[in-house]
């Protein structure tokens, strides 16, 4: 119930008493690493200094991706430990509060639609995981029966409330992070079992998805009409699948967004104008045709993809650092997938899915989505550090002998 720039200050006070720890477990085994940190932190600070309406509070917000994952990796292996519960606390707190709201739109804690149904999801994988963790014990104090059907009951209506709550929210980014997400996850969990199964339901899922939106470009203008010519009636569907694309993007606020951004990259790809001076200079960016579009805004803080954010912000040596620390550990994640417990496996999905639905969303920029983002990468960097420190270890191990028996 903290800022988001009280609680990055919050976390480098820690970061600094125990900089020793940092030092130990994260400068000096991964130096490399750091480098990037340090270089969004000192460009973060200088910003601050540079520019007289930076705020404080704006550079708490802005060492956001710098000052929470790293406290997570010094603390990940009691953070591991209370983070399903702490989801499900907060699951029943956004499906209470989702209950009792509006019905219209039903937002959450999140206050909007689209970060709600991805918040949603990211939520219910973690209480599904506290689910299996709490069988043991709650079998035990109420028998194996009576406590099957009480979990059964407690996070089955959550599920299956979530999934209504996200159907009515209907955010295509939502969906598609999870339809690709899951395939990824299907592709790691079944590829090296069986190839032939993997690609045999990527195959039914893209038929399925492609009849579904099909379907609903048909109906969205009138009902099939039945011709004697069945090659005239595929003809006409298509067109109509064609013009439902052709609308959906020329409908889309995103496209002429993400063109203002890139040229205010151009004009500042140096060093960026600062997360603080986004929105002001964003301002002069915006096409002309941007207004044009039925959802416009008058304001715009953010131009709907995370990349393009902060490569404006930072510039673009900026956000080569910014996706060195953000994309380049789930990808490790994603190639030692089979080594990783459960918990670091939900951990890697749901970032993933956050991941993607921020290259068309404020997912990376708005709470709640942005602080749990923020401390499932300091877990994915505690996870996939760990594993390349034991792959590490006996190659060293190794070179000492060779040379004390040489």
């Amino acid at each position: 119930f903290f800022s988001m720039s009280s609680l990055s200050f919050i976390c480098l006070g820690f970061i600094f008493i125990n900089f020793k720890t940092v030092y130990e477990t994260m400068i000096k085994p991964h130096w490399l690493f750091f480098i990037f940190i340090a270089y969004l932190f000192m460009l973060t600070i200088g910003q601050y200094f540079a520019y007289s309406t930076y705020t404080f509070k704006e550079l708490g917000f802005s060492l956001v991706w710098v000052a929470i994952p790293l406290f997570v990796y010094l603390y990940a292996k009691d953070i591991k430990k209370i983070l399903p519960w702490y989801f499900f606390i907060f699951l029943l707190f956004d499906l209470l509060v989702s209950f009792i709201g509006p019905t219209s739109q039903i937002v959450g804690i999140s206050g909007n639609v689209n970060w709600h149904a991805t918040f949603l999801i990211v939520l219910n994988a973690f209480s599904i995981l506290f689910a299996f963790k709490s069988y043991e014990y709650v079998t035990k104090q109420v028998g194996k029966l009576l406590g099957s059907i009480l979990l059964l009951i407690v996070f089955g209506f959550c599920s299956v409330y979530s999934l209504y709550i996200m159907v009515i929210c209907k955010c295509k980014a939502t969906w598609i992070s999870l339809f690709i997400t899951t395939l990824l996850i299907v592709y790691l969990e079944s590829y090296k079992k069986s190839r032939k199964l993997f690609w045999i339901l990527v195959t039914v899922t893209i038929i399925i998805i492609a009849l579904a939106y099909g379907t609903e470009a048909i109906l969205d203008n009138h009902t099939v009409e039945f011709s004697s010519s069945f090659l005239n009636q595929i003809q006409k569907d298509n067109q109509r699948i064609g013009n439902k694309i052709s609308s959906n993007l020329s409908s889309d606020v995103r496209i002429p967004l993400w063109e203002g951004s890139l040229e205010m990259i151009k004009n500042y790809p140096s060093f960026g104008v600062s997360t603080a001076r986004f929105e002001s200079v964003y301002a002069g960016y915006r096409p002309i045709f941007y207004f044009l579009k039925l959802e416009n805004a008058v304001r715009s803080n953010h131009p709907h993809n995370s990349e393009l954010y902060i490569a404006s912000s930072y510039g673009i040596p900026g956000v080569v650092a910014w996706l060195i620390l953000c994309a380049l550990p789930l990808l490790l994640g994603f190639y030692y997938y089979y080594k990783l417990t459960p918990i670091s496996k939900v951990v890697i999905f749901c970032y993933c899915i956050l991941f993607i639905h921020s290259q068309l969303d404020l997912i990376f920029f708005e709470w709640p989505t942005l602080l749990y983002s923020a401390i499932l990468l300091g877990i994915i960097w505690k996870d996939t550090f760990s594993i390349t420190e034991v792959k590490s270890k006996p190659l060293l191990t190794a070179s000492r002998v060779d040379v004390s028996s040489a």
